[in-house]
């Protein structure tokens, strides 16, 4: 075979370069990632949530890209919006939301939590589900971590009804074709749908992806990072012996 002229194998040399820069850009930034979860000024309770949640592996399998656009709806305390902001870096925007019902159980921990921080990526975004905001085909992820199943749970003294058709529409209008939205959450019996969300803040992980396919969006990833085969599934998330601990399900679903 016939040896490329020195121009061209060095031009076929560049351009595999160029590629390969370009290919890396695009990936999360792992080294800040990591940076963040070794940091010294890391919380104990950050240090111990980081442990139980798997969350190396988990922002490795949720593969957020430099510069993505990310909405953690009904963030709490902005635990996964820092990582996320690690992950999209200064060239990413993370969308930090909480309605007024979800903030009264957060308090001041998510302002507390950025206060301090320079990450020009991140966004406080107070909005009520109803109307979340967010212009059509805008954002490249959401993320729903254990609150899923709050779109089915009512107080009438601290948590209003929600109307789940019309906020799964606003979802899937806010993300651009081919965004994603990730689901972790805790699950229920099977043949249970959304009513263990009442009692025991649960959701059968079926329900979801019945619910979410009929809808618009199609499933395309699933994982048991965060499967425990010892939670019976009958107690309440809150209960003490298995809380922190219960059996949760990841879903990634893709618009499209």
């Amino acid at each position: 075979m016939k040896s490329l002229p020195r121009i061209q194998t060095a031009v076929v040399a560049l351009g595999l370069v160029v590629s390969l820069l370009f290919s890396a850009s695009s990936f999360a930034d792992a080294s800040a990632v990591q940076k963040l979860l070794s940091s010294p000024d890391r919380s104990e309770a950050d240090r111990a949530r980081d442990q139980r949640d798997k969350t190396a592996e988990l922002i490795a399998f949720f593969n957020v890209s430099k510069g993505d656009k990310v909405v953690d709806v009904f963030a709490g305390g902005g635990y996964w919006s820092e990582v996320f902001a690690a992950a999209v870096g200064q060239s990413g925007q993370v969308l930090v939301h909480n309605n007024e019902a979800y903030k009264k159980f957060v308090g001041p921990n998510v302002h507390l939590r950025f206060q301090d921080k320079p990450l020009p990526q991140i966004a406080l975004y107070d909005r009520e589900v109803t109307d979340l905001g967010l212009a059509e085909a805008s954002q490249n992820v959401i993320y729903m971590g254990m609150s899923f199943h709050d779109l089915y749970f009512v107080d009438a003294e601290s948590w209003p009804a929600i109307d789940s058709d019309a906020f799964i529409a606003q979802l899937h209008a806010a993300l651009v074709d081919g965004g994603r939205l990730i689901i972790v959450d805790h699950a229920a019996k099977a043949g249970t749908g959304a009513a263990a969300a009442q009692d025991l803040h649960r959701i059968e992980k079926d329900f979801v992806i019945q619910t979410l396919e009929a809808r618009g969006f199609r499933l395309a990833e699933q994982s048991a990072l965060l499967a425990n085969a010892t939670d019976s599934l009958e107690a309440s998330v809150f209960d003490k012996s298995v809380r922190g601990q219960t059996n949760r399900f990841i879903l990634v679903f893709v618009k499209g």
